[in-house]
């Protein structure tokens, strides 16, 4: 059984382990710092965040851990990194407000709250209740000393920021806890009509459009931008690497055909994450399902038969018919995806440092066009899908980035420095002086329309007459919540706003929406009896107060991050 709990346990450990390896990384890394000649990188420090740093062998581990749960090499480096950007910021956090467990602390913890696992084994029941002699029992045996020290790793982690929470969830006011109580459970029926905006007729005249850019021109003004330039080395498989790929499909092919599981040679060797966990099994396959070179192996497939390697576009496939049905083969697969290999790798990192070198010397263009590289432009905080920003803190002009490697290319990017505010030529942007104009002037006349419902209404006319005279959409909706509205009502939010704020009777001015303008009337506003809200909120407060858990937390930790100082070194 405790070998059973040891696997399961394991799984909130790696995180933890590649986390752990960051701060070790504290203790040794600092014997580098004297080696002036040496980039950060190069010390094996991937990034610093305020003055901390982070190893380049954690953040290695946990981008290899992202992938193997499926992640693109661009995505687990990304995730590596914020991830172990966090934790550091955390830990700092944890040590400040002494948040960490004591060694006597974590002890009793594990003494008096078993591993979930545990406590809903039922083996460890009697008479219905949880048996702590039981768990005792297990506790006290020296065989599970190491499985009680994962527990007591996820417990070092976990606890300090069970307390955080706990402290953040304290800040939730009771305010906020009526009023989100009150939006869910106060009934409204409502009466409304609408207006679609962009059906308001526009007279205009290009004299118009050119006045209305004069008179607007700080609409249509570009504010001050970063102008990066960047080139790309292209990482693709040489044709070494593929003769190399195929060579080991055939080897794996020669272990099938000497009597070596299939299941077992596909976990091992399969780099197709979601099919890994089955064991190569794919499922059963129609016609159109899969690409026509593997369908017609598949469907001339027999029963047990297995052939390979198929080279395809990605890769490399190995099949295997486990069997047949009138319309479908049912198959597993062992794939080997082309990738570059370690000395493709290098051969265009050593391009990547070269024109670093030259273009420092040479000028960035200039390199570029003598070793046939394209520049490309950017002037936000992305590059062909890349988070730049990084890069761009605190640069200063003609800075000139480490090469960056992802999955489809090492790109070496320059900053080229601020450009300043500048109001394009009219006939530049006319198409979206237009569009503003237009949305300028129809905004108006559909409030000019509900304003003349509004005032005929409130001279004694009813709203349905009014809005069938004016030839305006007349709506009705009983009885709904503003938090759990029938589909038939606007998704608007702007909608909802005025509702809320409404008593019975009240009708509103034009409310202007994304799409639509709306004129309400709240015919009925029905709040909660009072022996409902005592029956009922005590429940609702630790229902909200575990919605708000994560929000609050994730909330407070964007905040820290944008304070903290973070050195990004991957660039």
């Amino acid at each position: 059984m405790i070998q059973k709990l040891r696997k399961q346990i394991t799984v909130f450990l790696w995180f933890a382990v590649a986390i752990f390896v960051a701060f070790i990384f504290f203790q040794w890394g600092m014997r580098f710092t004297s080696s002036r000649s040496l980039t950060e990188r190069q010390k094996g420090i991937i990034a610093k965040v305020n003055g901390r740093p982070v190893s380049s062998v954690a953040y290695n581990n946990l981008v290899a851990n992202y992938v193997e749960m499926g992640y693109t090499e661009d995505e687990s480096g990304d995730s590596a990194f914020k991830s172990l950007v966090e934790a550091t910021i955390l830990r700092e956090f944890y040590e400040t407000a002494k948040l960490l467990p004591s060694d006597k602390e974590i002890i009793e913890v594990i003494k008096t709250s078993p591993p979930p696992e545990i406590l809903e084994d039922t083996l460890f029941y009697t008479n219905g209740n949880f048996d702590y002699a039981k768990y005792g029992e297990i506790l006290k045996n020296p065989q599970n000393v190491n499985y009680f020290r994962q527990y007591e790793t996820w417990i070092k982690n976990a606890l300090p920021r069970q307390r955080l929470s706990t402290y953040l969830l304290s800040t939730v006011q009771p305010i906020t806890e009526i009023s989100e109580y009150l939006k869910r459970n106060i009934v409204f029926t409502a009466e409304y009509g609408e207006v679609y905006i962009e059906n308001m007729p526009v007279e205009f005249t290009e004299e118009d459009l050119r006045e209305y850019y004069k008179r607007e021109k700080d609409c249509f003004k570009r504010p001050r931008y970063k102008l990066v330039k960047f080139v790309k080395f292209d990482l693709s498989p040489s044709l070494e690497d593929e003769r190399l790929l195929m060579e080991e499909a055939r080897d794996i092919m020669s272990q099938i055909e000497s009597g070596v599981s299939f299941d077992t040679l596909a976990y091992r060797f399969t780099d197709d994450v979601k099919t890994k966990r089955d064991f190569g099994y794919l499922g059963f396959i129609k016609w159109g399902e899969i690409e026509r070179k593997l369908e017609d192996v598949i469907f001339s497939m027999s029963k047990d038969e297995v052939k390979g390697p198929i080279k395809t576009e990605e890769g490399v496939y190995i099949l295997k018919c486990k069997s047949r049905r009138r319309n479908s083969v049912e198959i597993s697969q062992i794939f080997l995806k082309f990738t570059p290999s370690y000395e493709t790798r290098n051969t265009v990192m050593g391009k990547a440092f070269s024109f670093i070198d030259l273009a420092g010397e040479n000028g960035f263009e200039e390199t570029a066009e003598d070793m046939n590289l394209e520049v490309r432009t950017v002037t936000d905080n992305r590059a062909d899908n890349m988070d730049i920003s990084s890069f761009l803190l605190n640069a200063k002009k003609g800075k000139i980035s480490q090469p960056v490697p992802r999955m489809n290319g090492i790109y070496v990017l320059i900053y080229e420095g601020e450009l300043p505010e500048v109001l394009p030529p009219y006939d530049d942007i006319k198409k979206e002086v237009r569009e503003k104009f237009l949305e300028e002037k129809r905004e108006k006349i559909a409030r000019g329309r509900l304003s003349k419902v509004k005032k005929e209404v409130e001279g004694g006319k009813s709203l349905v007459g009014t809005l069938k005279d004016c030839g305006i959409a007349h709506r009705i909706a009983k009885n709904f919540t503003i938090t759990d509205p029938p589909a038939v009502l606007p998704t608007e939010p702007a909608f909802y706003g005025a509702l809320w704020a409404m008593n019975e009777g009240d009708l509103s001015g034009p409310v202007m929406g994304r799409k639509y303008c709306y004129i309400i009337k709240c015919i009925k506003k029905k709040q909660p009896e009072k022996e409902q809200l005592k029956k009922e909120f005590g429940d609702f407060q630790v229902e909200m107060w575990r919605e708000e858990r994560d929000k609050i937390f994730d909330e407070w930790l964007k905040a820290q991050i944008a304070r903290a100082k973070i050195e990004d070194f991957r660039y």
